[in-house]
């Protein structure tokens, strides 16, 4: 099994997002034309921040390396704030989220093994 070895966390990107307002489905007809409009949810004002992480492994001599581009939202309180402290924010939470997805990945692989047996 490869060993992780050592990981880059480059700078994030982020960027503001301002609100978007919901968006109803709709359905339009103009003679034999009919026009179905699925419509949008909305969000609300976030930053949308995105990170690189380079990860490097070694299994048995030989060396790997992976890119994990993460992307993250925090919901934005004020379209003022400063971008480092936003992207701090969201570098902090990094951990937790990949271990998240780690124990999903487990679980799918978990229920996977379960179907075949």
């Amino acid at each position: 099994m490869s060993k992780v070895t050592n990981i880059r966390l480059e700078s994030g990107a982020v960027t503001y997002v301002p609100e978007r307002e919901a968006i109803p489905p709709s359905k339009e007809i103009d003679g034999n034309v009919t026009v179905n409009n699925t419509g949008n949810p909305g969000s609300p004002a976030h930053y949308a921040i995105s990170f690189n992480v380079g990860v490097y492994a070694e299994n048995e001599g030989v060396k790997s390396i992976s890119n994990v581009y993460w992307n993250d939202s925090i919901v934005a309180e004020t379209r003022n704030a400063p971008y480092h402290e936003v992207e701090d924010e969201s570098a902090r939470r990094l951990p937790a989220m990949l271990r998240e997805a780690a124990d999903l990945i487990q679980k799918a692989m978990d229920d996977h093994d379960a179907e075949i047996e």
